[in-house]
């Protein structure tokens, strides 16, 4: 004690190493407060050296562990700067500072200060540069590590370029130094600096360069172990080929790494880390170039590998076992093995609800859900949709609008409409409010606008259509995966523009959709063919209907080449939209005049429905192959198709009943009436009738009811109990036109005895009618005069004709309307007709004035619609005959006029 009193040294000494023993025992009680005391109080006793330079740096280690950073920062600062004093004087001192610059860099990092990092380990590079220079080559190794961590700061300041290239010089002096591990580590990190700055090339060379100095190393240091070495930087040039989109490369590094990471592990599966991470990749990159049964195989051993880990541990939910079931869950769908599938993502859902990780535990169940439906389970698909929408209610936000989205697609499976749709309307909602989550977002309003078209919400429907398709267009500029998704948008526009018959619109939608579909499509993507064939389907029927043809057929030809492809694999699913799309084609084929190609579609469209037993179908298709024969004139043949074809409808009238099939028995019915002989066509015409008013289809009855009337009219049969039909569905004027349209067609058929006995008795109930109502409108003795008229044409008395036309004329001029195109019309025609009675009775002088004005009233209409042209262009000529006959000067005038127009409207 005495010899401490009397040498102060001995005494700092002393108390130093008694105030250090203090500090270290109240560290290890985790008394902060105290420990810094007593820290900051040994600094105060030290001189400048190396064991201030130690006390330093622990009073900094305590003011971190207390969360005073900026302290800790301060601290080190003096520790840094001292150490760097000390190597002033003597440059054995370099690797303490390197040493104490690599943590104290870490800590300036913690603290946010990335830029002052970068100051301090740039002023290590600078002091041993300057050493170097002067031929301290002993202090090589530092100066190279010291670059390499100049290089990490940059980094942290986000200097990347200047980072790359402070660590690529710490790699040229580590070669220097021939420290080949060294090397290759510093061009690693060249590497993912240079994919950071997406010099993807550079970051290729790089890493090869890395993987260059790992193999000579293994060449010269044969004693050593460099396998894991060697693998991790495969590994890294694999991940830059995939980055450069070269996919085949990529794996086949992988590959040439797997045995040797198998035997790793195999050899000690404490670095199961590093072959969980490996086979991630590997399994990428299988799933990247379609090699899917070996990213199958892969996923599955990343598996075991995490079940191999837990082995033995406390059950505890394992995070990263939990995403790696996730992967495998998608890999064995696409296998086929829908319910290995289900299994995985059920054990990943119990894993995630048990790490509190809700949102994840949620898409699990919407995993479950949807692939329990792929398996057609809709009990439990539903159940497993609910489950995730009452967990997610607890987690709101994404979570809950995915889980809407598929329980809407649950619903919808079982035809719950109205609920469907309220869980679509819900999820926008929802994640409208949230904002963002476009990848969510879209589908929902794409659901709701599908469901709102099927509900009959045209404007809902179309808005949420327009949505969904904008917002996945700007998905599709971010990442190509969603072209598919967009392609079902613009497909649905497509349809919802079609229901409001906007062609324009939807020819534009699917349009764009054929086309993205042809830049997406391939092999490996079934879906995307299956949603080509029908977007091109669809696309032919909308250019069909803006009058687009040869638009139309081809795309329907190239529909059936994919449908046939796909039905090959899939023949339930596919062969009626095979047999459906080839019907199209037959009425385009028809329309364009191509009758022998329109009747091949239309056989192999019985043949496919023939063969599928589709019943509706196939009376469908034999329907319309009757009236290919018809075109092609194979009258027998027709008559033969269409009698097949009601025979179905009639046996599925009879087992299924309802008003649909029986009124599609009906139209087949009439169509097969008009092609038999009078006696079979009046039954017929019967059966259609009472088939018609079953399926409470009235005007079809009516329309029917008129062509029975024709049929017993020209087979001499009874036809009161007819009129008395026709009588009791209308009024009495209602009756009277019906009578005497049919008395008409009998004129065109030439039945003149039969068209005159139902004109006759329309006259007398007409007049009947006039006795009960005196003021009734006479636009209907109108089109009794005119048929009179006709009728005595037809007798050869052109005279009684001529003045049963003018009875006409006079009654109908005082009920028309000067300014109205169709009346201009009907009274042109009334005009023209009074003028050709007049010229068959040899009075072409009466008959001018009346052709002349029929003439004027033509050319009125035709100035104002062009498509009337024709018209005036007949009324014309027979104008000229007529000028010609009374020797009219202007004969030859109007005659010309009449030829130029003819000659324009063929060239036309």
């Amino acid at each position: 004690m005495q010899l401490a009193f009397d040498d102060p040294a001995i005494l700092r000494a002393e108390l130093a190493r008694g105030l250090g023993d203090l500090a270290a025992a109240l560290a290890r009680a985790g008394d902060r407060p105290r420990e810094i005391i007593a820290r900051r109080v040994l600094a105060g006793l030290l001189p400048p050296g190396l064991p201030l330079a130690g006390v330093l740096r622990d009073l900094a280690a305590a003011h971190a562990a207390s969360g005073d950073l900026e302290e800790a920062v301060a601290v080190r600062g003096r520790a840094f700067r001292l150490l760097e004093s000390l190597a002033a004087e003597d440059e054995r001192r370099w690797p303490d500072v390197l040493a104490d610059a690599e943590a104290y860099t870490e800590l300036l990092a913690e603290a946010d200060r990335p830029t002052d990092a970068a100051v301090v380990s740039r002023r290590v590079v600078r002091g041993l540069a300057l050493l170097l220079a002067d031929g301290r080559e002993g202090l090589r190794p530092e100066y190279a590590r010291s670059l390499r961590l100049w290089g990490d700061s940059l980094a942290g300041d986000d200097e990347y370029v200047e980072a790359a290239d402070a660590v690529r010089q710490s790699a040229e002096q580590f070669r220097l130094l021939g420290d080949r591990y060294s090397a290759a580590l510093s061009l690693a990190r060249v590497s993912s600096l240079q994919a950071l700055l997406d010099d993807l090339e550079g970051a290729l060379d790089s890493s090869r360069e890395a993987l260059a100095e790992v193999q000579a190393l293994a060449r010269e240091d044969v004693d050593g172990d460099w396998r894991m070495t060697r693998c991790s930087a495969v590994q890294t040039v694999a991940s830059r080929l995939s980055a450069l989109d070269r996919p085949d490369e990529a794996l086949e590094a992988l590959l040439s790494v797997r045995d040797g990471f198998a035997g790793l592990y195999a050899e000690d599966t404490g670095i199961h880390h590093w072959y969980a991470d490996y086979l991630e990749d590997l399994a990428t990159a299988c799933s990247a170039v379609g090699a899917e049964s070996e990213a199958l195989k892969t996923a599955e051993d990343l598996v075991h590998v995490y079940r191999d880990r837990n082995a033995g541990m406390p059950a505890e939910p394992d995070r990263e076992l939990a995403y790696s079931l996730l992967r495998l869950v998608g890999l064995r769908r696409d296998a086929g093995d829908v319910g290995q599938a289900i299994q995985a993502a059920r054990e990943a859902a119990g894993l995630f609800r048990d790490l509190g990780e809700d949102a994840r535990y949620v898409h699990c169940l919407c995993l479950v859900s949807d692939h329990l439906a792929l398996l057609d389970d809709s009990d439990d698909g539903l159940g497993a949709a609910e489950e995730a929408v009452e967990a997610a209610r607890r987690e709101g936000g994404r979570p809950l609008g995915e889980a809407l989205v598929t329980l809407g697609n649950r619903l919808d499976d079982r035809d719950r409409a109205d609920e469907s749709f309220a869980a679509a309307a819900e999820a926008v909602d929802v994640l409208t409010e949230l904002g963002g989550h476009a990848d969510l977002l879209a589908p929902a309003l794409h659901d709701r606008g599908s469901r709102a078209r099927s509900l009959g919400m045209h404007d809902l429907a179309l808005q949420s259509a327009l949505d969904a398709t904008a917002l996945y267009q700007e998905l599709y500029e971010e990442d190509l995966a969603h072209g598919l998704l967009l392609a079902d948008a613009l497909c649905l526009l497509g349809q919802i523009r079609e229901a409001e018959e906007s062609f324009e619109h939807a020819v534009t939608a699917l349009d764009r959709a054929v086309s993205l579909l042809e830049r997406i499509s391939r092999p490996d993507l079934p879906r995307a063919a299956t949603a080509l064939a029908v977007a091109l389907h669809d696309a032919s029927r909308y250019h069909e209907r803006i009058g687009g043809l040869e638009k139309a057929l081809g795309l329907m030809r190239r529909a059936i080449t994919l449908y046939g492809e796909l039905s090959r694999d899939e023949p339930d699913r596919f062969r009626p939209l095979l047999a459906g799309a080839w019907r199209s084609l037959g009425i385009y084929l028809a329309k364009l005049g191509q009758t022998e190609e329109a009747f091949t579609a239309a056989l192999f469209d019985v043949d496919l429905h023939r063969e599928i037993g589709d019943l509706p179908n196939l009376a469908q298709a034999l329907r319309a192959l009757g009236l290919h024969h018809e075109a092609l004139g194979r009258p027998a043949e027709a008559v033969g198709a269409t009698r097949e074809s009601l025979e179905v409808y009639e046996e599925l009238h009879l087992l299924r009943g309802g008003a649909y099939f029986a009124a599609q028995t009906a139209v087949v019915s009439s169509r097969l009436a008009a092609l038999v002989g009078a006696p079979e066509a009046v039954a017929l015409r019967e059966r259609a009738v009472a088939l018609f008013t079953e399926a409470g289809e009235a005007v079809e009855a009516a329309a029917e009811l008129m062509r029975l009337l024709r049929e017993r009219s020209l087979a001499g049969l009874d036809v009161e109990p007819t009129i008395a039909a026709i009588s009791a569905q209308g009024s009495a004027v209602g009756t009277v036109r019906h009578l005497n349209a049919v008395a008409d067609e009998l004129l065109d058929d030439g039945a003149l005895e039969a068209a005159d006995l139902l004109h006759t008795r329309a006259w007398a109930l007409w007049e009947i009618h006039l006795l009960e109502v005196p003021d009734a409108p006479r636009v209907t003795a109108v089109a009794l005069l005119e048929t009179d008229a006709a009728l005595r044409a037809r007798l050869g008395l052109p005279d009684a004709a001529a003045t049963a036309q003018a009875e006409a004329l006079e009654l109908l001029e005082p009920l028309l309307d000067a300014y109205a195109a169709e009346h201009l019309n009907a009274l042109a025609r009334v005009l023209s007709k009074l003028a050709g009675y007049l010229a068959d009775a040899d009075r072409p002088g009466d008959a001018l004035p009346h052709q002349t004005r029929a003439a004027g009233l033509h050319e009125d209409i035709a100035t104002r619609s062009p498509a009337h042209r024709p018209a005036l262009a007949t009324a014309l000529s027979v104008l000229a005959d007529l000028q010609s006959r009374t020797g009219a000067p202007e004969a030859a005038r109007t005659r010309a006029r009449a030829e130029a127009l003819t000659a324009a409207l063929t060239d036309e």
